[in-house]
């Protein structure tokens, strides 16, 4: 909870600061859990796919997978609160129109 830009969102807003809290909380929850889920499926497909070969495998050098949800997580704390204000003002008639403007996603 020793985050810049918690403290910086706190100072800043006159909302709740357990609501803001519990966003923060929670949104870097659902960003770390869905990393380790990735993680996890990327090795699944890696053994299935190696089932075929001669039984030997390569360890991958790098950032395990605590270094690598640290790393997002942290640069992903500056945007997490206004995105979530953001999202949370969006009006659903604004939010159709966005989405059926006919540009190329």
């Amino acid at each position: 909870m020793d985050n810049v830009y918690l403290g910086t969102e706190l100072k800043a807003t006159k909302k709740d600061a357990d609501v803001i809290r519990a966003r923060f909380i929670y949104g870097m929850v659902l960003l770390g859990l869905a990393l380790l889920q990735e993680d996890r499926q990327s090795k699944t497909k890696e053994v299935t796919s190696e089932e075929g070969s001669d039984g030997k495998r390569e360890e991958a050098s790098g950032p395990n997978i605590e270094d690598k949800v640290d790393q997002f997580c942290r640069a992903a704390s500056a945007v997490l609160l206004p995105l979530i204000d953001s999202l949370g003002d969006l009006e659903v008639q604004e939010a159709v129109a966005m989405t059926a403007s006919g540009e190329a996603t």
